[in-house]
């Protein structure tokens, strides 16, 4: 059983939430992610930790997480167990993302700072 805030929620409703949030349901999806809160947070923490280079807090991981996972369509997620697994891969996904990025602008940034003067960049 889950306790959010003195709340206990029962593995039953958990299962209800996501069957709810799979049918396109926003609300169900949003409650999902708040009663899990928690627990995604310390997942983030945990994807991060294998990346101890990158700037990227836990909560702004969660954050975007739950953005990607919101825009997606129809995700089946049968437990608890798969939605996390779910989530833990579209973390690992965001991260690589991210330090694609942070990558190519250093790189991009080094290139200005060696690049010789009149070579027109």
């Amino acid at each position: 059983m889950l306790s959010r805030g003195g709340d206990d929620m029962s593995d039953t409703d958990l299962n209800t939430l996501i069957r709810s949030s799979e049918n396109g349901d926003a609300k169900a999806r949003e409650e999902l992610f708040t009663v899990l809160y928690a627990e995604l947070h310390n997942l983030a923490q945990r994807q991060l930790r294998r990346n101890a280079s990158l700037t990227l807090s836990p909560t702004t991981l969660l954050h975007e997480t739950y953005l990607d996972m919101s825009s997606r369509g129809s995700v089946a997620f049968p437990d608890q167990a798969r939605f996390l697994a779910y989530a833990s891969r579209a973390m690992r996904g965001l991260i690589i993302d991210y330090a694609r990025r942070s990558n190519f602008f250093y790189c991009f940034y080094k290139s200005l700072h060696n690049a010789s003067p009149g070579t027109g960049i």
